[in-house]
């Protein structure tokens, strides 16, 4: 039931469809580097220029849904443990007048990375990864800032330490 709610308010706010796995990316997509910029929670820009040379760990999500709130908690823990070093950014989805409400979730969870807000219009036409359908959803870039992999769905640590390490 909480499924079918989360995918129903996922559809309604941000037009997103059922989850499923994309482990891995291919095509022009896995080539090309990736351009993004998303509004910083807190006046600064996340872009691909702040995040280059490292490996990056993006994790599109909403306040609203607890797979969202789990797999920000577990990026947090990645973030802090990782070696080599990682870059890592959460893109809440979520209208700009909710920002207030993003800098909570911020706060609540002690998320110490990047935190910036985009609706699915800016994510769709804003940089060059694959379509975001569904939260939480997952995507990691290389250190050139090319799409290596990308995840729809809940990932449990150690699936997201795999994931990271096909980044590399």
């Amino acid at each position: 039931m909480r499924r079918l709610l989360t995918t129903l308010l996922c559809n309604l706010a941000i037009g997103c469809g059922a989850s499923h796995a994309a482990p891995g990316v291919s095509g022009p997509a896995a080539r090309q580097a990736v351009d993004f910029a998303f509004a910083g929670i807190d006046g600064d820009v996340v872009s691909d220029e702040r995040t280059s040379g490292r490996v990056t760990v993006l994790l599109f999500a909403t306040t609203f849904d607890l797979d969202s709130q789990a797999q920000a908690k577990l990026l947090e823990d990645l973030y802090r443990t990782h070696a080599p070093r990682i870059n890592a950014v959460l893109v809440c989805l979520e209208a700009p007048q909710n920002v207030e409400l993003v800098r909570g979730f911020r706060d609540v969870l002690h998320l110490s990375y990047a935190v910036s807000l985009a609706d699915q219009d800016e994510v769709r036409s804003g940089a060059r990864f694959p379509a975001v359908r569904a939260v939480p959803t997952w995507i990691v870039l290389d250190r050139s800032a090319r799409v290596k992999v990308q995840h729809e769905g809940a990932v449990s640590s150690e699936a997201l330490a795999l994931l990271v390490k096909r980044g590399e």
